[in-house]
């Protein structure tokens, strides 16, 4: 009776990949989904991260709140740069962070003349949220944003959408929304292609050791996506910046490190090559993970500069 064998074997299998997949779901939702505020006692980090600490006392700056579409009150920073400006830029924050980790970028954007916006994403900073959904709902998030700048400026202001990892996935993705029609452009540093990609090459790079099972890992993540939507409520599979760029019509640049050891180099290239809008991609030699502005500040403002102003 070969085939009762065979069912065995099989069941037994299915069984094995259920539990894995429902321990990686728990793993997955515990440290990449919930609340972990950034460590301001943790100089080390606010160091490579180039946070500037007193940004915000010379400037006009006020604290904006509002409840996003689903009723998640949301908050933001708005720092004015002179009177009646047109300008502005909404800077979005990496995974684990808030918008403290945009000042580096604040101070370049305020340097060439633009009003700033920076974010906490929902379940970041001052904002609320039960999950960090990786773009699927911050990308709504940043299209209330959008209109809230529209009803404050008028229609005739000029909008960048600029972030940093995680926050440049949320970049792309809100560009493809029905408010990116009154965006000038978005500038993505380091992005990954999809979340999919990025945990499989997370998985196989890190997380899991043992050679055969690393053959399985889309299963595991295919699992792990159902786990994720039955258990938070969101799908990831829409977190794919590949597939937005490749419909987007807004100029978008690509900054990227050719050092990165978390989301790998090749992946700012896939995008640049996938992208279908006015696109350019920056390389930066021997950088690592969101790292470009900190080691080469002014080789940056330089780039983002002359692609904004190229575009005039």
């Amino acid at each position: 009776m070969p085939w009762i064998i065979i069912s065995s074997v099989l069941g037994f299998i299915l069984i094995v990949f259920i539990i894995i997949s429902i321990i990686t779901t728990r793993m997955v939702v515990n440290k990449c989904f919930k609340r972990i505020d950034f460590d301001y006692s943790d100089e080390e980090r606010i160091e490579r991260s180039g946070i500037i600490k007193d940004f915000f006392e010379d400037k006009e700056c006020r604290e904006v709140m509002f409840k996003s579409y689903d009723d998640t009150l949301l908050t933001g920073y708005y720092v004015t740069n002179g009177s009646n400006n047109k300008k502005v830029v909404i800077l979005h924050h990496g995974y684990h962070s808030d918008h403290m980790s945009m000042t580096p970028y604040g101070k370049m954007y305020y340097e060439l003349g633009y009003d700033l916006l920076f974010v906490d994403s929902r379940n970041c900073g001052k904002s609320e949220g039960k999950y960090t959904t990786f773009g699927v709902k911050e990308a709504r998030d940043i299209e209330k944003w959008i209109d809230q700048l529209v009803f404050m400026k008028g229609k005739n202001i000029e909008i960048i959408l600029s972030g940093v990892s995680m926050g440049a996935v949320i970049s792309i993705l809100a560009a493809n929304t029905e408010s990116g029609k009154y965006l000038k452009a978005v500038v993505s540093d380091c992005a990954y292609t999809s979340f999919n990609a990025q945990m499989e090459y997370m998985l196989k790079k890190d997380m899991i050791k043992n050679n055969f099972l690393k053959k399985f890992s889309k299963l595991i993540i295919a699992l792990m996506n159902i786990g994720v939507f039955l258990y938070c409520g969101f799908d990831l599979r829409k977190s794919s910046p590949i597939e937005a760029v490749s419909t987007s019509k807004i100029p978008t640049l690509f900054i990227h490190g050719t050092a990165d050891e978390l989301v790998p180099y090749s992946m700012g290239e896939e995008l640049f090559e996938k992208a279908t809008c006015t696109k350019e991609l920056v390389s930066f030699e021997d950088v690592g993970h969101a790292r470009s502005i900190n080691k080469e500040y002014e080789k940056y403002k330089k780039v983002v500069s002359d692609f904004i102003n190229n575009l005039e």
